[in-house]
């Protein structure tokens, strides 16, 4: 019966005892002689825990919860524990649970890890004991993660409308990438996405526009999900010629011999590039074009010694570094045959708590008369208001204002030929609704250069300067005045003022660098030599020599007059 063997002397043998081989047996002798005799034995078998064989890997996505059970067998009762590198693992209530359930031939222990991370990839042992023995099974718990981020993402070859990215792999487990791109100098730029195969770690990215800055991620994925993106790689496009005129070109005559002409930037999807200026073709009706640049900052240009009664067409175009673009649809229009009015003189002549009265002289004009006036008017923290008043008129009250509060009016004039220039604003402080003054301007703003907090400061300035400069001179004279003295009381005579010196006198050289006796004879008093020496060498210059021989020269000279002193 393989296992079971029965001895010669009856001996039952059960070789590698298993649970199923507990139970009742009988043991019956019998010689052919009635009755047979017979024993009955009741077998137990105490069972050691076993764990069941089966898959001892087990693979989770991070941030998921993973379980590893292990079905042990065995005689109860039944103690399953387990240890993680070799050590006990004591779970916790945050992210570590172990559950165990009662099965027919023993008990299921499963470790719960919830929210798994990277460093939960390890071995976990589980270990069952009872009674009769102790066992042991090794499980491997797998945490799979995104791959990482693609590194050195660069752009290595660059155009107009595409260019080419390359970056480094970030592992052999990756299926595919993912490339993100858009423009950056768009509001609501919408992201564009290309897939790349997992083994090949460049993308040539075309349709591109044309001198724009872009910026790029490269994300890779594997059989858990994508991971982080790549730091952003930024690039700008080679730029183009302009695919588009400016828009809005108009002209405006401003008198009988200026032209405004405005315009505003070709749209921006089609500028190509970074805009360095703008070309305005102009010319006098049956005249060749002639040419103006501005800069890329100017929306307008005053085109000033034309003719009377003329008329001029006018077209303008972009361009960039690399080219101009498409010419503008030519406008034209025509010179006045008069000017407008010359800008009126405005003052303040009354001022009450809701009220402002304005007074202004006409301006002369002997081509055309006013026909209007147009007052703008308002407080520092409101928009301005427009009055309009017959040509006729040349005072106005301005009501329903508010006390205490700064308004400013200014004045322009109308004629057939248009408006002219406003005045200069024109300050003015309604009244306290009790009737007091807070302040009142009855003049035009001058310039800042005329105003008190301009013309203090740089008064004060220029004082200092010319103060400085004089006693500067003052100085120098005195100076001057002190080394002529000096010099008539060492040598007894008078300076003359070419430099010469009378015939005789003894002379230091500028160039003497040894020791100096002089030929002089000294006074014979202390005070008079220590006079006598104490005069600074730095006198005017002779034709043969200097009288200073500078700092050394006179040291040694003090130094040998004291010697002689008796």
């Amino acid at each position: 019966m393989g296992r079971q063997r029965i001895h010669e002397n009856g001996t039952l043998v059960i070789e590698a005892v298993e649970a199923a081989d507990a139970g009742v047996y009988r043991c019956e002798v019998a010689n052919g002689i009635e009755p047979s005799l017979g024993k009955t034995f009741s077998v137990s078998v105490h069972v050691p825990p076993a764990i069941a064989k089966g898959s001892n890997e087990v693979s989770v996505k991070r941030g998921d919860i993973a379980k590893i059970a292990c079905d042990v067998t065995g005689e109860h009762p039944l103690l399953v524990t387990w240890e993680k590198d070799g050590a006990p693992l004591v779970p916790s209530v945050d992210r570590y649970e172990t559950h165990e359930d009662v099965t027919p031939t023993g008990v299921q222990s499963v470790l719960v890890i919830h929210n798994t991370i990277k460093k939960d990839a390890s071995q976990y042992v589980c270990i069952a004991k009872n009674d009769y023995g102790k066992t042991r099974d090794v499980f491997r718990l797998v945490v799979l993660e995104p791959p990482e981020s693609p590194s050195n993402v660069v752009v290595t070859e660059r155009g107009s409308r595409y260019v080419q990215l390359k970056w480094t792999q970030s592992s052999k487990a990756v299926t595919r990438y993912l490339v993100r791109y858009w423009r950056k100098s768009s509001k609501g730029s919408v992201l564009q996405e290309r897939e790349v195969d997992g083994l090949r770690p460049n993308l040539m990215v075309s349709q591109l526009h044309p001198g724009t800055e872009y910026a790029a991620v490269v994300l890779a994925e594997n059989s858990v999900g994508f991971g982080e993106p790549s730091d952003p790689v930024h690039f700008t496009t080679a730029s183009e010629e302009p695919g588009a005129p400016p828009m809005n070109v108009k002209c405006e005559p401003i008198d009988t011999k200026t032209v405004k002409v405005t315009w505003e930037a070709p749209p921006t999807d089609k500028q190509n590039g970074d805009l360095r200026g703008y070309y305005i073709s102009y010319k006098l009706e049956g005249t060749p074009f002639s040419h103006e640049t501005v800069n890329r900052n100017s929306k307008h240009k005053l085109f000033g010694g034309l003719q009377a009664a003329s008329v001029y067409t006018f077209s303008v175009k972009a361009f960039n570094d690399v080219d101009s673009g498409p010419a503008s649809e030519e406008v034209s229009c025509a010179t006045l045959n008069g000017d407008p009015p010359s800008i009126p003189s405005v003052r303040v002549t009354g001022i009450t708590s809701s009220s402002v009265s304005l007074n202004w002289n006409t301006p002369a004009n002997t081509m055309s008369p006013v026909i209007q006036y147009l007052v703008q008017y308002g407080s520092d923290d409101e928009e301005k208001s427009d009055l309009h008043l017959p040509g006729n008129k040349d005072t106005v009250t301005l009501r329903d204002l508010r006390s205490g509060t700064r308004y400013n009016f200014r004045l322009a004039a109308y004629n057939m030929y248009g408006r002219g220039d406003f005045s200069h604003n024109l300050p003015a402080v309604t009244h306290l609704s009790d009737g007091r003054s807070l302040q009142t301007t009855t003049e035009s703003e001058v310039p800042f250069y005329y105003r008190t907090y301009f013309v203090v400061p740089v008064a004060a300035s220029f004082t200092v300067i010319i103060t400085a400069v004089v006693i500067a001179w003052a100085c120098l004279k005195r100076a001057t005045i002190i080394q002529k003295n000096a010099y008539r009381k060492v040598y007894g005579i008078e300076y003359y003022g070419d430099c010469k010196l009378p015939p005789g006198t003894p002379l230091v050289s500028q160039y003497a660098r040894g020791s100096y006796a002089p030929t002089m004879e000294h006074p014979r008093n202390s005070q008079g030599t220590e006079e006598a020496y104490d005069v600074p060498w730095d006198g005017p210059p002779t034709r043969t020599g200097m009288i200073n021989d500078g700092i050394g020269s006179y040291a040694r000279l003090k130094t040998q007059g004291k010697r002689n002193i008796v």
